[in-house]
């Protein structure tokens, strides 16, 4: 049993509904291209061969879709090739939905694990599922709670038992409630006094989504410890009540299995499975102005630091997503990045460099350069990710680079297909941002079309200075008055929850 902890948002449409607190990691470099069958020898002398960048007709596997009575969707995407199937239980809230209930999202999952349910304890229910030769893995990120297991296709039934018991018969154990908030408290704690990339991401998702009063739902990166004091196993039921209902939740199924045999065993299991209907969720519009502003999470004595350049890009379903994912490709693509050969290689003014994408279904997407330095080198690293932001913005696409990053898009997409797990994690992603079932392949269309020009008219438009914030988590003492030759620096004390400290005035005006 382990809660997987991904918030990953790599440039690729963001896969894998990763968990909610590990930083974003630099982009990795690209798989090699998928083999194809070498094709045969046409029986035609005069046969005309195909055109270049012939893109193969490999579609989204075709979904079969039901819903039960009492709301629960179900999704299934038939793979017969091998004798598994993944099994995912997502309910579409996650802790963008905790408001005054903060920590419970994170921990309330969980906790219908840890504590048992139905007729199982908690060691009771860990054996079964051992017993099924499988894990039961459990993730919460901003829009969404899930638990998945894979299993062979001779055992859903008692996998959907599983689930389905989870959910509807928790036994809410206060001992494990304790044991597992005091094992939050050590991971939260621990994180705020050793991990720089933590710390800038707490700070950053405040600065990019505020409000005037109060805090958005986006705002929060992770729990802090003060919040998980305070978490009573009350709030945690709350919110179970809440949230985790049929009609907010969906059974996504992939692998060796069919429509008639799920649709049995998913009545089975889930048909007297009840719960409220969920209020809409319609966050507010974020306050972050046009204001280029700079912070430093305040580390004494690091002898590195963490640096995000990050601003608010389009939603996942905007016209203009397929030319951003292109434009940060170039930038922050793996090896073949703007980032990775300048920042890095060239230059070597970073041990780690990139760019990402963070998705989200009911707010703006963000865009993000990173990279992690030497305490002595910072400044100098934040200029150069400014430089590059710049050159970006004065809309500089070299064909090479377009024809790179389209091909890596394009190309790398249907290896995700191959394999159930990511199949599986790349279909979720899809219903919870809330997107139509021809969804990947319009965006491959999109991106293969795409022109110089047209990545070009998104980024002038987006990658400007006065639409970023610098989050830098690193020594102030050492580097925040180097860090006023771009503008005004605020400290930040992440020791006192992230209470400002004082501000630097830029260097002009000193």
């Amino acid at each position: 049993m382990r809660l997987n902890q991904s918030l990953g948002i790599f440039i690729l449409l963001s896969a894998a509904c990763q968990g909610v607190v590990e930083a974003p990691r630099p982009p990795q470099p690209p798989p090699p291209a998928p083999f194809l069958p070498i094709p045969s020898a046409s029986s035609e002398p005069n046969s005309t061969p195909p055109e270049a960048n012939y893109i193969p007709p490999r579609p989204f596997p075709k979904v079969e879709s039901f819903a039960l009575e009492n709301g629960l969707e179900v999704d299934l995407i038939e793979r017969h090739s091998l004798p598994v199937i993944q099994l995912e239980l997502v309910v579409q809230s996650g802790l963008a939905s905790e408001g005054s209930l903060a920590g419970a999202a994170k921990i309330t999952p969980e906790w219908l694990e840890a504590g048992g349910a139905g007729k199982w304890n908690s060691q009771q229910l860990r054996q079964s599922v051992d017993d099924l030769g499988a894990s039961l893995d459990i993730s919460v990120n901003r829009d969404f709670s899930r638990w998945s297991m894979a299993v062979t296709s001779d055992r859903v039934a008692p996998a959907l038992e599983i689930l389905g018991t989870l959910v509807q018969s928790p036994r809410f154990d206060r001992s494990e409630f304790e044991k597992l908030r005091q094992r939050e408290l050590e991971r939260v704690r621990s994180l705020a006094r050793t991990s720089g990339a933590w710390m800038a991401q707490m700070w950053l998702q405040r600065q990019l989504f505020r409000l005037p009063i109060g805090v958005h739902p986006y705002g929060s990166y992770d729990v802090l410890p003060t919040e998980l004091e305070r978490l009573s196993t009350a709030s945690c039921r709350e919110w179970f009540g809440q949230f985790v209902t049929p009609n907010n939740s969906r059974l996504i199924a992939v692998g060796d299995a069919t429509p008639e045999r799920l649709r049995a065993e998913v009545e089975h299991y889930f048909t007297h499975w009840k719960g409220p209907e969920v209020p809409a969720f319609n966050p507010p519009v974020s306050e972050n102005a046009d204001k280029f502003e700079i912070f430093v999470v305040d580390r004494p004595n690091s002898t590195q630091s963490d640096i995000y350049l990050a601003f608010l890009g389009p939603r996942r379903d905007d016209p203009d997503f397929p030319e951003v994912a292109i434009a940060q490709q170039i930038v922050g693509g793996g090896v073949a990045g703007r980032l990775f050969l300048d920042v890095r290689e060239k230059r070597s003014l970073a041990y780690s460099t990139g760019a990402g994408i963070q998705e989200l279904a009911k707010a703006p997407s963000v865009l993000y350069f990173t990279a992690g330095t030497q305490t002595s080198k910072t400044a100098e690293t934040v200029g150069a990710l400014l430089q590059h932001l710049d050159k970006m913005g004065e809309g500089q696409i070299s064909p090479s680079e377009l024809e790179a990053a389209e091909n890596f898009l394009v190309d790398s997409m249907p290896i995700r297909w191959e394999q159930v797990q990511s199949l599986s994690a790349q279909f979720t992603q899809l219903r919870i941002l809330g997107l139509p079932l021809d969804h990947y392949d319009v965006f491959r269309d999109k991106v293969h079309q795409a022109t110089a020009d047209d990545v070009s008219r998104v980024a002038r438009k987006l990658y400007r200075r006065q639409r970023s914030v610098i989050v830098v988590a690193g020594d102030g003492n050492l580097i925040a008055k180097e860090l006023t030759q771009y503008g005004a620096v605020s400290r930040v004390d992440p020791s006192q929850n992230f209470r400002l400290r004082d501000q630097l005035a830029p260097k002009s005006a000193n």
